[in-house]
């Protein structure tokens, strides 16, 4: 009938523009631009055959789509404009110079993610908006009261807690001034398994609070506070208010994720946020068979493609996950079939100019998995090589290792902490909760914790090297570890509630309050307490780099800055110093054993260095060489003298010299 006939027309609107796209910005690509010119053409011949009368169409499954396609035309000229978009996108940011702006690519990006997501999304009903958000007013405030909580937690002392950048923060660092000084163009690659695009992200926040630890993680702590009412959303849509209380309760106060969300250690805190956000949003989706949360929960996942490793982990995991629902629950999976595909549709949309360049440098891509997975470095190989286990057992040996992070060993890296992801009270209902799933897992709530769980302790954790010091790698896991201590809680109430007479169960919520009191009392303790004061961020080395850093930010860049260090601490291996100093260069300073004076002073190379008397100069020394402090005022006399104390003891110290303040 005629009502494809716009639809047609629109489409063939939309291929000439893109032909002329390449045309006019992409002369290169003629063959592209002959693709879509000649489809534009093949669209016109189309409309003038109707047009003067041509036949009906005869095939029966041909007109049957036509059909369906004129019944939505809005949607399809949608779909297919962001996916030509994308395209755009691909072909003039795989056409630009390394170098170049790429102002116009992120446009066509964001416009491609839009049209797409144009085809499937409803116009907003503010009115029902507001009935919604009346009915439900009072558990929005507790929401909102959690959410604050979580802010305040997160953010008061932000760049005091923990006092020192880490090494990992300290590359970063480097990377997001690399953003500043404009030396890394293009946002939708990855470098050093870092979205350039979340690199600018954190180049923002730098330019708005400051060269400085708060600054740096100060997307960390905003992730970290969002995902506490992301979690009591998916928890109170799987399964009720009280679940959602406990697990979100749990995940404000826990001393693990308090210290993810205060540092920017490889990223793992956005890892959990935007794993709780997709499972939100797909759950409630496939729950009401409502095609608008499944494409954003595509979007969603597309965009963390740009952030972080954890994003891969998800990629792969849902067609696995939607497979095995299929089996356990076909009642479910089958109607949202369609909106399964629209999903992997607003992802590949999304990705398309990530996914182009992980093609073209595969290595660059695959580099942290190819350091740090058990099968891509040779480890495992190398494991059962060594002690003729089968490699098998050496996987379920992790697997146990990576499973006991949670309530039994230490989370020592990137963190020092003596504790494990939970505290005692909450490892032991984790415990009950965990099974009690197991017990019920086709049921499809459960089937998608379940897969949550223990997909992220194989891939992020057992398949990775050390896992039991590496409890970091496996936060993407960690709402769905809260839920199941959550879950464990509420089944005992439950239990015990059915003890209580009828007029009794008002208080439904009044134990679960009170167990969140102790759990709260002893991870706020292990944070703020046991960990905060006691300098366990970091080692010496690592400390040190961080107060030095500081102290060459104040001095700044005019002067010369030197290091007196040792074996463990030089200049070039702690990033944190040229993060705070804004890249002002050190000369690592060494005396040979026979030196009786300061003449003798030599750089790492074996050169003899001599100080200008001139100039401003500063020197830092490790506490064991504070002694050489007196060759530096006899050779540079009127200088100032500095130490910093790391919890008590002598940690830093510096010689600062200015000629215009010497006698």
């Amino acid at each position: 009938g005629a009502a494809w006939v716009p639809l047609l027309a629109a489409g063939l609107f939309i291929l000439a523009l893109a032909g002329q796209f390449f045309l006019a910005f992409l002369p290169q690509d003629t063959l592209d631009a002959a693709l879509l010119l000649g489809l534009a053409g093949v669209l016109l011949l189309a409309l003038e055959w109707r047009a003067a009368g041509g036949g009906r169409l005869k095939a029966p499954w041909l007109r049957g789509l036509l059909e369906r396609v004129a019944g939505q035309p809005r949607r399809v000229v949608f779909v297919l404009t962001g996916v030509l978009l994308a395209y755009l996108t691909v072909r003039l940011m795989q056409a630009r110079p390394p170098d170049g702006d790429f102002g116009d690519v992120i446009a066509l990006w964001a416009l491609s993610g839009a049209a797409y997501a144009a085809a499937f999304l409803p116009w907003p009903d503010f009115r029902a908006a507001g009935a919604w958000f009346r009915r439900h007013r009072l558990e929005i405030a507790g929401v909102a009261l959690l959410t604050v909580a979580a802010a305040a937690l997160r953010l008061i002392l932000l760049g005091a807690l923990p006092d020192v950048l880490s090494g990992d923060e300290g590359i970063i660092g480097v990377m997001v001034l690399s953003v500043l000084r404009g030396e890394l163009h293009n946002p939708l690659i990855i470098v050093n398994n870092q979205g350039v695009l979340y690199l600018d992200l954190l180049a923002l926040a730098v330019r708005l609070f400051g060269r400085d630890a708060f600054g740096l993680r100060f997307w960390a702590a905003i992730s970290g506070t969002l995902t506490v009412p992301m979690l009591y959303v998916l928890a109170r849509r799987m399964f009720n208010g009280r679940v959602a209380m406990l697990a979100a309760g749990l995940l404000l106060v826990s001393h693990f994720h308090l210290h993810l969300s205060r540092v920017i250690v490889a990223s793992s805190i956005h890892d959990a946020l935007f794993a709780t956000t997709l499972f939100a949003l797909i759950y409630i989706g496939q729950e009401r068979r409502n095609l608008t949360y499944w494409v954003l929960g595509g979007l969603a996942l597309g965009v963390f493609m740009y952030v972080y490793m954890g994003a891969r982990l998800l990629v792969l995991f849902m067609p696995v996950y939607f497979a095995a629902l299929w089996v356990v629950d076909r009642r479910t999976a089958q109607p949202n079939f369609g909106n399964f595909l629209a999903f992997a549709g607003a992802l590949a949309v999304v990705v398309a100019p990530l996914a182009a360049w992980s093609m073209t440098y595969p290595d660059e891509f695959m580099s942290r998995v190819n350091q740090m997975g058990v099968i891509q470095s040779g480890w495992l190989a190398n494991q059962v090589q060594a002690t003729g286990t089968n490699q098998y057992l050496i996987i379920a040996d992790l697997l146990r290792q990576a499973f006991l992070t949670v309530n039994y060993f230490p989370a020592t890296v990137h963190y020092g902490s003596p504790y494990p992801m939970l505290d005692w009270v909450s490892g032991a209902a984790f415990l009950i909760g965990i099974v009690y799933s197991l017990l019920h897992v086709l049921d499809r709530r459960h089937l998608l914790l379940q897969g949550w769980f223990w997909a992220g302790m194989l891939v992020a954790g057992a398949l990775v090297i050390v896992p039991s010091d590496n409890a970091y790698r496996i936060a993407i896991v960690f709402p769905a570890v809260c839920l199941f201590v959550a879950l464990a809680v509420d089944r005992l109430l439950a239990l015990a509630g059915r003890a209580l007479p009828a007029s009794a169960r008002w208080q439904d919520y009044a134990p679960a309050a009170l167990f969140l009191l102790p759990v709260a009392a002893l991870n706020l303790k292990a944070y703020f307490v046991d960990f905060g004061p006691k300098c366990r961020y970091g080692d010496s080395a690592t400390r040190f780099a961080s107060f030095m850093g500081e102290q060459l930010a104040k001095a700044g860049p005019e002067y010369s800055a030197y290091l007196l260090g040792n074996e463990y601490t030089w200049y070039s291996i702690h990033k944190s110093v040229e993060y705070f100093s804004g890249g002002i260069p050190l000369v690592n300073v060494t005396v040979p054993d026979t030196a009786v004076s300061p003449l003798h002073y030599q750089d790492r190379d074996g050169q003899a260095l001599f100080f200008d008397p001139a100039k401003k100069n500063i020197f830092f020394f490790v506490p064991e060489r504070a002694n050489e402090v007196v060759y530096l005022q006899a050779l540079l006399p009127g200088g100032t003298v500095g130490e910093r104390r790391d919890c008590g003891a002598p940690s830093l110290g510096y010689y600062q010299f200015d000629p215009s303040a010497a006698p």
